[in-house]
């Protein structure tokens, strides 16, 4: 039996929340339906990936109903309603966290069902918690505007002629809450703009902003919507290095006071960023993008759920090693490889370890490397036959360059996990690296052909590693 989404529900759950769901659904008042339990029971051995135990609907199906034909619906059924039970319970779980939240909870059903005058015990609970928790900015600007409107409906029922301050609170805080969560969204189209260039657009963001930066009022939270106006005008408004900066030094300060997958989020856009600046030729962001990945790696923000992707720990390497930090990016790769997804793992770290070794002009390190592993990745494939030739290149090995472009153009053309563009781009590129090398080693080199062959690689679009191509131009013989 293939794992089932009810197998993979309940590998969401630690060991004390398994414990924890058993006596969930040994309670009526949960569930009633004794056969979900001899389910999860059957199901336990098997939340270890490590264990090869070989699941059966038929054998289950045996347990639950002795003596009858077996129906795959019935047990789809059953599986469908633990796989409720499981969600049913990571509610509770998630309530029994969130003080805040029963209180305004428990205040909209004593609202719903006409219990206004049952509201002041939640009001109170309530306004402590938020007096005395640390919270996100956005979550306090929502829990806040229901408890002014909590306040406002028990004044209310006082005396309905009365002049409420709550009223005029709740508006206050409504509109900082919907600013705050107006620059959160701003700020995540425009990244995903520069990324996917999906052309998304924010209405009346500006003429919000403008009307936050006009109102001299302190507002509570007030350093986490400038960080978000920073990150928008990052994105929006040039200098980049202005704002990059700014936020930068905002982060820097008040970074312990945001949430860490938001803090993670804002890192990301400054990377965003400066990867960007990086591809437009503002090679000074290199260090920018270095310094910040070794940030993220201080405040042990870089890991995701224990695990680092393959391409973080690619752009990380790759980033300190353009700046010539060898011993640092070493140690990185060294230190963090444990951290890759065990499938890329093999291949990640030699492909990084032979890029590290090319730039120290290891070559003959770089190639044991690239030679002893099989890449399945199409792009680390990709790359480490760039760097391969790159070597040989560098060597003068003719023979072995000549068949390295031959076979790995007819690869190119052949895969199918490249865009048109990454194939375009890289073929021009083996193509290119051929013809420099055959003019190099030419008996009689041409110098027309030489600078043809330097205007057509200087204005060539689709074409990848163009500034390697350019710098060995002027090694090429003269006659």
């Amino acid at each position: 039996m293939k794992t089932s989404l009810v197998l993979m529900a309940l590998r969401l759950l630690d060991q004390v929340e398994i414990d924890q769901f058993r006596n969930f659904l040994l309670s009526p008042y949960h569930n009633s339906n004794p056969k979900l339990i001899l389910i999860f029971d059957y199901l336990l051995p098997c939340l270890d990936k490590k264990n090869k135990l070989t699941l059966s609907k038929e054998a289950l199906f045996k347990q639950l109903y002795p003596g009858e034909n077996f129906n795959e619906p019935r047990i789809r059924n059953l599986f469908s309603l633990l796989t409720k039970q499981i969600q049913a319970f990571l509610v509770q779980q998630h309530l029994k966290e969130q003080m805040a939240l029963k209180e305004r909870l428990l205040a909209k059903a004593l609202i719903q069902r006409e219990g206004v005058f049952m509201l002041s015990k939640p009001i109170a609970q309530l306004q402590t918690l938020l007096e005395q928790q640390s919270w996100p900015a956005q979550e306090f600007f929502l829990a806040d505007y229901e408890l002014q409107h909590f306040q406002d409906l028990h004044l209310g029922r006082e005396d309905k002629r009365a002049y409420s301050p709550y009223l005029q609170s709740q508006s206050q805080t409504l509109d900082l809450f919907y600013l705050l969560e107006k620059l959160r969204v701003a700020c995540d189209m425009q990244s995903r703009n520069f990324v996917v260039k999906a052309n998304y657009t924010c209405a009346f963001i500006d003429e919000h902003i403008l009307e936050y930066e006009q109102d001299a009022v302190k507002v509570p939270f007030k350093f986490c919507l400038d960080i978000y106006i920073t990150a928008y005008n990052m994105f929006t408004q040039n200098p980049k290095r202005h704002y990059f900066d700014q936020l930068n030094t905002l982060l820097s300060q008040y970074g312990s006071l945001i949430p860490i997958e938001e803090l993670k989020t804002l890192y990301t856009y400054m990377l965003n960023i400066g990867v960007r600046e990086v591809n437009l030729g503002n090679s000074d962001f290199y260090a920018e993008v270095h310094q910040l990945y070794k940030t993220l790696i201080h405040k042990g923000i870089l890991l995701r759920d224990g695990s680092l992707t393959q391409w973080a720990f690619t752009n990380i390497a790759l980033t300190g090693i353009r700046l010539g930090d060898y011993d640092w990016t070493e140690s990185f790769m060294l230190q963090y490889a444990q951290y890759l997804p065990e499938e890329v793992r093999e291949n990640a770290l030699a492909f990084n370890r032979a890029n590290l070794a090319f730039e120290k002009k290891e070559y003959g390190v770089a190639q044991k490397l690239l030679l002893n592993l099989e890449f399945q990745d199409a792009y680390y494939a990709v790359a480490a036959k760039i760097l391969l030739l790159k070597i040989y290149f560098l060597q003068d090995e003719t023979d072995p360059l000549v068949s390295l472009v031959e076979t790995t153009c007819r690869m190119i053309e052949r895969n199918r996990q490249l865009s048109d563009y990454q194939k375009k781009s890289n073929l021009n590129f083996f193509r290119f690296a051929l013809k420099i090398h055959t003019q190099r080693n030419a008996i009689n080199p041409s110098f027309s052909k030489m600078r043809r062959l330097s205007e057509q690689v200087e204005a060539s679009k689709s074409l990848a590693n163009k500034q390697w191509l350019l710098d060995q131009l002027p090694s090429l013989p003269k006659v």
